[in-house]
């Protein structure tokens, strides 16, 4: 089943500042919903550098996330990092992959999975 990310950019503003080249604040973890909208439960979320392939856990706040919840996450970030590439694994062992998330500029602060 092919499912993709949809981002929506935050306002204009805050893209300039971001594009300037504001950071995530080391000290603090990097906190965003999460909408399943797709028919699967999303058991699992991680994050890698840009093309490292070297996935890394995101803690999402109650665990699995049902098709059609939402959920909360928080990633510790490294070396002061905004984008990152995502993983989505859902139950069943379905996952799909979206390269360079910049989990800084989330509109809302939201991930939607569809």
């Amino acid at each position: 089943m092919n499912r993709r990310f949809v981002l929506v950019p935050i306002a204009a503003l805050a893209l300039t500042s971001f594009a300037l080249g504001v950071r995530a604040d080391p000290d603090r973890p990097l906190s965003f919903a999460i909408a399943n909208h797709t028919d699967q439960t999303l058991d699992s979320l991680s994050i890698s550098f840009h093309s490292a392939r070297i996935w890394r856990p995101v803690t999402m706040d109650h665990g699995p996330i049902a098709a059609g919840a939402r959920g909360n996450a928080k990633v510790d970030p490294a070396d002061r990092q905004c984008e990152f590439d995502v993983r989505a694994d859902f139950h069943g062992g379905t996952s799909t992959e979206q390269d360079g998330v910049n989990l800084c500029t989330l509109r809302a602060r939201t991930l939607d999975l569809q």
